[in-house]
């Protein structure tokens, strides 16, 4: 459930804007050089001040309900333990400890026994990226160009020595479209609850990508074959898709109404306390034309304020106006509900617009792969 729903008149469209997740960048430095990542920053190292959690943890304490603060860099563990430690203090004191669940999202690569006690006393929910098997890892890569796969390996040994669930998120490029099995079945074998995938996307300094074709849609059928043989681990694409699926299922037999937009505001505080919406890979490009992704700093303003005032910013609107087009125009919105802002922006230089290759790649081909086997 969200914390917070808004019902109101912006940019000109009703739409209804929801509030469940903060993420918060504890750092800007990672300690590995992804052939695929999007950031430019991973270099710096910039450290998240306790003032500034601090400031999100007043802001929860000002509302009602349930959030997530995710964790996600950089490489969040690379602040050390102690630094994140005081980050996470201030989320773990009066009602704010029932309210608020913590998670990261990691290389994996620093993870050891101390991570471990860390992640267990603080109740913190592990997302672990790792691309499959190791042929499949190898662009995963530290900053002297050696591949990362076995020290990932080693951070999920420590995991499962401990008991810890973790979830996975792969990233499959052009390359790996072609064994699904293999992906599914390395997954399994680390040991992981969950995965999900992301097709990789021109998207920041990444101008790579997949891009549309039958060894797309071939792709989500062989994985979903693979995982209807064995379902030791919970797929998050079909997952949802099928809850999805089942939901309009339900709907249309009840008559519900589908049109309406609801766009989650997503707040990303940076390492520096600046504020973006929508997508957290816009606060890494805060000054591409035409948009200023920056919508305020939580070392200026309060959160809640800059939220709002977030919603009346250009590309908001902008990203609001291209969710209505989707609407209007794309068979798949009932599933997807308009799209990524971050996709939609990099790959074509504005929010107001409809469809995407990612869009194409990561939806409607999933769709119809699995409206096909259904």
């Amino acid at each position: 459930m969200s914390l917070k729903t808004y019902l109101q008149d912006s940019c000109d469209s009703q739409i209804v804007f929801k509030e469940d997740m903060i993420i918060l960048q504890p750092g800007t430095f990672c300690n590995l050089s992804c052939a695929y990542c999007y950031l430019k920053t991973t270099n710096l190292d910039h450290k998240m001040s306790l003032e500034i959690s601090q400031k999100v943890a007043d802001y929860l304490n000002s509302t009602k309900g349930k959030y997530q603060i995710s964790f996600h860099g950089g490489e969040p563990l690379a602040v050390g333990i102690k630094h994140l430690s005081i980050l996470s203090d201030p989320f773990k004191c009066g009602d704010l400890m029932d309210r608020v669940t913590l998670s990261i999202q990691t290389n994996g690569t620093l993870i050891n026994p101390d991570w471990c006690d860390f992640f267990e006393d603080y109740g913190v929910g592990v997302g672990l990226s790792i691309d499959g098997s190791k042929a499949m890892t190898k662009r995963r890569m530290t900053k002297n160009g050696e591949e990362a796969y076995s020290m990932i390996v080693k951070g999920i040994d420590h995991l499962n020595r401990k008991n810890i669930p973790f979830g996975v998120l792969a990233v499959v490029g052009e390359e790996n479209l072609n064994k699904a099995d293999e992906l599914y079945n390395s997954i399994k074998n680390l040991g992981a609850k969950s995965f999900g995938i992301n097709l990789e996307e021109k998207e920041g300094k990444n101008f790579g990508g997949v891009l549309p074709g039958e060894r797309v849609k071939q792709f989500w059928k062989d994985l979903f074959l693979a995982w209807e043989k064995d379902k030791t681990v919970c797929i998050e694409n079909f997952h949802s898709l099928l809850e999805m699926l089942n939901y309009v299922s339900y709907g249309i037999e009840q008559g519900f109404e589908f049109d309406g937009i609801a766009i989650n505001t997503l707040p990303k505080i940076t390492a520096t306390g600046d504020v973006s919406l929508l997508s957290p890979e816009l606060n890494d490009n805060i000054s591409w034309s035409p948009y200023k992704f920056k919508v305020g700093s939580i070392l200026e303003e309060p959160l809640e304020k800059i939220i709002e005032e977030g919603k009346k910013a250009h590309y908001v609107c902008d990203f609001v106006k291209g969710v209505e087009s989707c609407r209007n125009e794309c068979e798949a919105y009932t599933i997807c509900r308009g799209g990524f802002a971050s996709n939609k922006f990099f790959e074509k230089g504005t929010m107001n617009i409809t469809h995407t290759n990612n869009c194409q790649t990561s939806q409607i081909d999933k769709l119809n792969a699995i409206l096909e086997l259904l």
